[in-house]
């Protein structure tokens, strides 16, 4: 699951080949908040760099000698998925790829993002499997999902309400073991997984 305890693990760091380090490192520092640890050859004209936001770490690299179910009730979400298969077939940087940042308050964080002029492609929205997110396509094309977990009213294997569940759990003892209640599957299990989590089911 992806939580917002403070003990959390973050993800490995990302390495983006960008076309224009200047524009990719102002986008990344001044409109996303990241800092820039390190470089090479230096910080004043980098050829790469390390980035990074609460722990989390971007490296981006020059490009030098570059080598050559869907959402029916959803018009602009099913447009966007559309974008995304043909610019997959057009070779464009990122196709195939989303990278996830998390944020303690990504209202107030998409709030910021857009008073420095930044542009998303889409606006916070709270998701099924427990982020509330927006993403944003850096100056590449590359995509990224800003977000933070958010607490389910209920099970999403199930549909049963849920009682002390932690911001971006979503199972119940059903689908998830070292639970504390049971409940009567109502939904297909396709969404499950097994997870350990410490909420339940009201009965």
């Amino acid at each position: 699951k992806m939580s917002n305890n403070p003990n959390r693990d973050y993800p490995n760091c990302i390495m983006l080949t960008c076309a224009d380090m200047a524009t990719s490192v102002d986008f990344y520092t001044n409109k996303l908040g990241f800092t820039m640890d390190e470089a090479w050859p230096s910080k004043e004209q980098p050829m790469w760099a390390s980035l990074s936001l609460d722990r989390q770490v971007i490296m981006l690299g020059v490009a030098m000698d570059p080598d050559p179910s869907f959402c029916p009730d959803d018009p602009a979400a099913l447009e966007l998925q559309q974008e995304m298969v043909d610019e997959f077939r057009a070779g464009k940087a990122g196709v195939g790829a989303s990278f996830y940042i998390t944020v303690d308050d990504v209202d107030g964080f998409f709030a910021a993002f857009k008073e420095k002029g930044g542009s998303a492609r889409t606006e916070p929205k709270s998701q099924f499997y427990g982020l509330r997110e927006f993403m944003v396509c850096d100056p590449d094309g590359y995509r990224l999902q800003i977000y933070s977990p958010i607490q389910m009213t209920e099970c999403q294997s199930c549909g049963m309400p849920l009682t002390e569940a932690q911001p971006g759990d979503m199972y119940c003892a059903t689908t998830a073991p070292m639970t504390r209640a049971s409940c009567s599957p109502t939904r297909p299990f396709w969404r499950a997984r097994s997870v350990a989590t410490s909420w339940a089911c009201k009965t």
